[in-house]
């Protein structure tokens, strides 16, 4: 363009190109106005809702894998046909549509995420906010009534299995209690909650037999100690550390929680768009600069 090196351009000579052309401006007030929605609407990156969860453990350690159960349950597509269908997420009647509908949409935007042994979450991303929490709730629910079934048996399996090795080593040591006829009461040998027998009584066991007895009991005890404080570990409800690891799953997050952003900082974005709708503005305004240079002339 010739005229801009005859001339320097002037700030009135914008000025009069804006006002000849101020339907220009108009347009860029309305784009402007549509993209800061659209992308208010439609985020970079879409909206993120996260389910933080806690496995039922014994101090801390998991009842059951939960990405063994996460991965067997994500590739099963009736489960995730009846997530589909109680999350009424889109209205497809075709079975065919729905399982690629899951495939294509649903699988690649659902994630999981182990933080540590215990705790895990499970995330979901959608462009917009429209049905991503009911669909995540709807997953999040059915997924962890599978997760807590397993985790109750395994947890009442450990219990029983617990128990009943209690019980047998309870009875050896009786049995080796009347084999070795000791003086000493039987419940006076057995650990009590603190890991101590009760107080023995002033008898003692003069026999070699007797004090053999005594040896061998002391080292059944040490088991039976071990098996005692497991038993409790797995049953014991008024326990300080179930606050952090209960025995039972755990959800954190609120059901209602609203999802957000996955872009932080979306001000900085939203303030280019303007500059950069403004850019366009002023490269329009040189580009009707030749007209009114051709009308001055």
């Amino acid at each position: 363009m010739n005229y801009l090196n005859e001339k320097e351009i002037t700030f009135n000579q914008l000025k009069q190109t804006a006002l000849k052309h101020y339907n220009w401006a108009i347009f860029c007030l309305a784009l402007l106005i549509c993209c800061e929605i659209f992308f208010f609407v439609y985020p970079p990156r879409g909206y993120i809702a996260e389910d933080f969860i806690v496995l039922g453990s014994i101090k801390g350690q998991p009842l059951i894998s939960v990405e063994e159960l996460w991965q067997s349950k994500i590739k099963d597509d009736k489960f995730m046909l009846k997530i589909f269908s109680e999350s009424t997420i889109k209205n497809l009647k075709s079975r065919v549509e729905k399982l690629e509908y899951i495939d294509t949409e649903l699988l690649p935007n659902l994630h999981f995420a182990k933080l540590n042994d215990t705790l895990f979450k499970i995330a979901f991303i959608q462009p917009s906010t429209q049905k991503i929490r009911p669909f995540l709730n709807t997953f999040t629910r059915n997924f962890l009534q599978q997760t807590a079934l397993i985790s109750n048996e395994n947890l009442q399996k450990k219990r029983r299995n617990t128990k009943f090795a209690y019980e047998q080593l309870l009875r050896r040591s009786q049995i080796i209690h009347d084999l070795f006829q000791l003086k000493v009461p039987f419940e006076r040998l057995i650990p009590n909650q603190n890991g101590q027998p009760e107080s023995i009584s002033q008898e003692k066991e003069d026999t070699f037999m007797g004090k053999l007895g005594l040896v061998v009991i002391n080292e059944l005890n040490k088991e039976l100690f071990k098996i005692q404080s497991a038993l409790k570990d797995y049953t014991d409800d008024n326990q300080e550390i179930l606050s952090l690891f209960p025995f039972t799953l755990k959800r954190l997050t609120d059901p209602e929680t609203p999802p957000r952003t996955v872009q932080p900082y979306l001000f900085v974005f939203y303030f280019f768009i303007a500059v950069a709708v403004f850019l366009i503005y002023t490269a329009g305004l040189f580009y009707f600069l030749p007209s009114l240079k051709q009308e001055n002339a």
